[in-house]
């Protein structure tokens, strides 16, 4: 099957000590706009959306990884052009740290 964003779908890669989580933060962050809540689906999507996410987490971290990483389409911090993801600041920041991911990688900037 082939990809198409925006997604819900969260892909789970677990292989030598590693754990990887990715998934389509244009749900949490379409367009990079102030506006999550109202785009895509409002709030319900933007909740089930984090609930899914932070179980995936959840789940691999549950295995003791050597190494968590998760992997998303934009940047939660970024000192590059576009700067910060605001949304992803307040929505998935907090889930990254509660898991103790090691490290979050995203294919902007």
């Amino acid at each position: 099957d082939e990809w198409k964003m925006p997604s819900a779908e969260v892909y789970t890669i677990q292989s030598q000590g590693v754990a990887i989580i990715c998934f389509d933060t244009a749900i949490l962050a379409p367009w990079e706009t102030h506006a999550t809540r109202d785009v895509l689906g409002g709030e319900d999507l933007v909740e089930a959306a984090l609930k899914v996410i932070d179980d995936a987490i959840a789940q691999a971290a549950a295995t003791q990884p050597n190494w968590l990483f998760v992997a998303g389409h934009y940047p939660v911090r970024s000192n590059a052009e576009h700067g910060d993801t605001l949304q992803l600041v307040e929505l998935l920041l907090p889930i990254l740290r509660k898991r103790r991911v090691d490290i979050y990688f995203c294919g902007h900037e």
